[in-house]
């Protein structure tokens, strides 16, 4: 597979994104919003190889809310 980082906004950044292309095709990912890729075409799919492989090069700190944690004084 041909992979393409475009562009990555962890999810400490205002709007967390994703973009990349695979093999030619668009995949992207916007923090609370669900994979995208064009690949895919019928509604009941939501997985694909290209996803897959954009997903198993990112580092979990990028696609995992951060943890808030309370300040004691």
């Amino acid at each position: 597979m041909k992979i393409k980082i475009i562009r990555v906004l962890g999810i400490r950044s205002k709007g967390a994104a994703i973009l990349a292309t695979v093999d030619g095709l668009l995949v992207n990912w916007g923090g609370h919003r669900a994979w995208d890729c064009q690949c895919l075409t019928d509604l009941d799919e939501f997985e694909c190889k290209h996803i897959e492989a954009i997903r198993d090069l990112m580092d979990d700190r990028v696609l995992t809310p951060i943890q808030r944690r309370a300040i004691v004084l």
